[in-house]
């Protein structure tokens, strides 16, 4: 690896195998009395919940559900599982694992998929 500040020009093979996407990151939730376990979301799976959510009668309830599905790791939910959980519980706890998926992933309020 060169110096610090300065990267020499890579391939587009070094890139493609570059682990860039968080592998996984376990999130307290104290209303729940537990941790779980998320990972970021890589740029097509971001692009396909919002194609899939978008012409759903709630969009944004849409893509929650496969959100959790997509990138709860311990435990792993389905996307029936997800919107049962998300009916069910609270909205702090379910604000704080998806807050970590948006973090894990990259998630800005500018982005756009």
């Amino acid at each position: 690896m060169a110096a610090k500040g300065k990267l020499k020009v890579g391939s587009l093979d070094q890139i493609r195998a570059a682990a860039d996407v968080t592998e996984t990151v376990e999130v307290p939730v104290e209303e729940w009395g537990v941790a779980v376990v998320v990972r970021g979301l890589k740029r097509g799976e971001i692009k396909a919940i919002y194609k899939a959510a978008e012409n759903d009668d709630d969009p944004e309830e849409r893509m929650d559900v496969l959100t959790l599905a997509a990138a709860m790791v311990s435990p792993k939910l389905t996307e029936e599982e997800a919107e049962t959980l998300l009916k069910e519980k609270g909205l702090r706890p379910i604000k704080t694992v998806l807050g970590a998926i948006m973090e894990a992933s990259g998630l800005t309020d500018g982005f756009r998929p």
